[in-house]
C-alpha cells in the first residue's frame, strides 16, 4: 500500500480517502491459499507505528465472511 503525506494544521480537519489493496488484508494458510479472514480490524493513521505515539486517528471495521483471493 503506497501513501501520500498530507499535512493538516492543528485544530483543523480534512476529508481524505484511502484505497487498500485486498492482498494487504490477506493471509496465506498452510495449504497456500490466500484469503481475507473474517474478524475485526483497526486502521491507525499517524506519524509512526501505533504503539509508539498517542497522537493518531483510528477507525475500526469488520470483515464478514471468508474471501479467497486469486494468486
Amino acid at each position: 500500500m503506497g501513501f501520500q503525506r498530507d499535512h493538516i494544521a492543528a485544530g483543523t480537519s480534512r476529508e481524505v480517502s484511502l484505497s487498500i489493496d485486498l492482498r494487504s488484508l490477506s493471509s496465506v494458510n498452510d495449504k497456500g491459499i490466500r484469503s481475507i479472514l473474517p474478524g475485526k480490524c483497526t486502521l491507525s493513521l499517524g506519524s509512526a507505528q501505533p504503539q509508539e505515539i498517542t497522537a493518531k486517528s483510528e477507525a475500526g471495521f469488520s470483515v464478514n465472511g471468508l474471501l479467497e483471493l486469486p494468486e
